[in-house]
């Protein structure tokens, strides 16, 4: 049984102090059931405005042991970080895709998988899909140099799906392959 909690509020000491009033009624109620909350298997973060509080150990205890404080826990998929700005889940994706992408080159260099429209429905199936995923959580927030990031992937995948070379347009591409760019899809999801 997986599970997350959430406590927010403008003090952090009072958010810990709660969290830890509720874990202590959680592991009572867990006990009544014989169920144990694993703490060598439990986190804690703190997502905040404030980067100086993003480095601190966060006082979460579960019978009386400390849990460790992570930067980065990946919740159903998602990579998150403290500032929102979702930069690791960014670069994981990516080299998801290049993964992707080399499957694709494989594809594109075999005597069967040479058609275009082929090549481009395969990227949308094993690379635009992961792109897709619980993208109206992190998408809103990203900043230019991740959809960029996105972006160069994406367009690697459509010039091999296409056959084009490096100095073809991103316009020609999208226009080619009749896919939006990663930001344009993204925010319209």
């Amino acid at each position: 049984l997986d599970t997350t909690i959430l406590c927010s509020g403008p003090n952090l000491e009072i958010a810990c102090q709660k969290i830890n009033t509720y874990l202590s009624e959680l592991t009572t109620w867990f006990d009544a059931r014989n169920l144990r909350i694993q703490p060598v298997k439990s986190t804690a973060t703190v997502f905040t405005t404030f980067a100086k509080e993003l480095s601190q150990q966060l006082p979460v205890k579960i019978n009386g042991m400390e849990i460790p404080t992570v930067k980065n826990p990946k919740i159903l998929g998602i990579t998150w970080d403290g500032l929102l700005n979702f930069g690791k889940h960014v670069q994981e994706l990516k080299q998801r895709l290049n993964k992707r992408n080399n499957i694709l080159k494989a594809l594109a260099g075999s005597d069967w998988g040479k058609h275009k429209e082929l090549l481009v429905q395969t990227y949308k199936s094993i690379g635009q899909s992961i792109i897709n995923y619980s993208t109206p959580i992190w998408a809103p927030n990203l900043g230019n140099s991740s959809w960029n990031s996105l972006q160069a992937a994406q367009n690697a995948a459509l010039r091999t799906a296409t056959g084009n070379t490096r100095m073809a347009s991103t316009a020609h591409l999208h226009q080619e392959s009749k896919i939006m760019t990663v930001k344009k899809h993204s925010m319209m999801l």
